[in-house]
């Protein structure tokens, strides 16, 4: 509205028109679309990337508590669990069972405990197979890899390597006999704990995963050689040679070495319940000498291979 002003009279005039809304060319458009394009490529690995960080921190705590159980454990009995446990049942059981009241889970093992006496000695562990431990799952593995049951594990306990006619030097053996028991002061007085592994994951592609209420006790567990008799020692066909060790997807391998669905590696746990992330360049006599409790017998004469001189943290770093 215009006001013009002649003399006495004042005259009001209307502006007739309206203003133009000029709308986005294609150009334009295009260019919106690719900035959004850009940033989402560059924020959608950036969120997978801190939700795998995430799930390997899980990892990361799964093995420190279970670590940790292993070391209340070895306080209560005088010896880590090993791939067969004593129970007062008279049933041994495999370690993840045994180490159920170390790690907040004691209603578990006294319902195994107070399970009735059956003629079929499988029965209480078919009882705990519906039971799952989520402290025994490592969140990045993939359900392809994880057996068709609640009770299933991705963690692996350390039995060891050795030569033909010789136990394995490991570190969970058979508990169940007093002269094979293995405690963390034997391990400290060797070549410590802080250098000996304890737990690994076992968990990645073409893994054939066991069960925490494991039958037969030799599951779960890792070795060098996939050449293995149960439970938990027996023969190898050689020794470590140049062969990758972790996450190995040979078929004489894959249910032997530690593997996992994270990039790059595995989590490990050693005697000393620090847990630590090993890759899949370790050196395989060095991851030798890290499955033993003395180094001196981490290798034998096997294949030509003798044993190393003690290792750094460097080595595996």
């Amino acid at each position: 509205m215009i006001t013009t002003a002649c003399g006495p009279w004042t005259t009001k005039v209307a502006r007739s028109g309206h203003r133009r809304r000029r709308g986005f060319t294609l150009a334009e458009l295009l260019v919106v679309i690719a900035i959004i394009g850009i940033l989402m490529a560059l924020l959608v690995p950036a969120l997978q990337a801190a939700r795998e960080m995430a799930r390997r921190a899980a990892c990361f705590n799964n093995l420190y508590v279970i670590s940790t159980g292993v070391a209340k454990y070895d306080q209560s009995q005088g010896f880590v669990t090993g791939w067969g446990n004593p129970t007062s049942r008279n049933l041994p059981v495999g370690w993840g069972l045994a180490l159920m009241p170390f790690i907040d889970r004691t209603l578990i093992y006294d319902t195994f405990i107070g399970f009735p006496a059956q003629v079929d000695p499988g029965a209480p562990f078919q009882m705990l197979s519906t039971m799952e431990v989520g402290t025994f799952l490592c969140p990045t593995a993939w359900p392809a890899d994880l057996i068709d049951a609640p009770a299933q594990i991705s963690y692996a306990g350390n039995y060891g390597v050795g030569q033909a006619g010789m136990k394995w030097q490991g570190v969970m053996n058979n508990a169940t006999v007093i002269g094979n028991r293995l405690s963390l002061e034997d391990i400290n007085t060797a070549d410590g704990t802080a250098m000996t592994l304890l737990l690994v994951e076992k968990c990645g592609s073409g893994v054939k995963q066991a069960r925490w209420n494991n039958a037969p006790l030799s599951s779960p567990g890792f070795v060098l050689e996939g050449d293995r008799t149960p439970p938990g020692f027996g023969l190898v066909s050689g020794g470590p040679g140049g062969v990758q060790v972790v996450n190995n997807r040979a078929a004489n391998l894959v249910n032997s070495v530690p593997s996992s669905q994270h990039s790059g590696g595995v989590v490990a746990a050693f005697c000393s319940a620090d847990v630590r992330f090993l890759k899949d360049t370790l050196d395989p006599g060095v991851y030798a000498q890290l499955i033993t409790s003395s180094h001196t017998v981490s290798g034998g004469t096997v294949n030509g291979w003798t044993p190393r001189v003690p290792i750094s943290e460097a080595d595996f770093k």
